[in-house]
């Protein structure tokens, strides 16, 4: 059995097709899940966190923020090199780290896994904690 040139040629461009259509394919489902996924809640969170905390250091004296945003499905790390954030019960999970570099005698250290975050910096000591561990006590660590 043969095929003619003009056979050969439409049946490769079909291959080609079908192979371009199916890398499309891929390159979107990748991008889709992406989207959807915790991986881009953890890097929003990790970053924002981030941001909150180098604008502490530009604030003389002592200073105080809430991250309103429901955290109660990761859990966030601080410490000197920065946040590390993961999903709150995959402990196979390798989280998303957002660095950052504290001045020479500064400080920074906390976890917060529950419904709200809070920064407090005292002194040269930047503490993330969960909210509600510390409404009762703003008082006396912004005094």
């Amino acid at each position: 059995m043969s095929f003619s040139k003009k056979g050969e040629i439409s049946l490769m461009y079909i291959f080609e097709l079908v192979a371009v259509m199916f890398i499309i394919f891929l390159v979107f489902d990748a991008a889709w899940e992406f989207s959807q996924g915790k991986t881009t809640g953890k890097i929003i969170l990790a970053k924002d966190m981030n941001y909150m905390a180098e604008a502490f250091l530009t604030v003389p004296g002592d200073s105080f923020a809430v991250y309103y945003k429901n955290i109660t499905d990761y859990e966030v790390t601080l410490d000197r090199s920065g946040f590390k954030v993961k999903e709150r019960n995959d402990s196979t999970d390798e989280g998303f780290v957002s660095t950052f570099i504290l001045p020479e005698g500064y400080d920074a250290v906390g976890l917060a896994n529950s419904v709200h975050a809070c920064l407090i910096k005292k002194g040269k000591t930047i503490f993330l904690k969960n909210c509600e561990d510390v409404v009762n006590d703003i008082s006396e660590i912004i005094s």
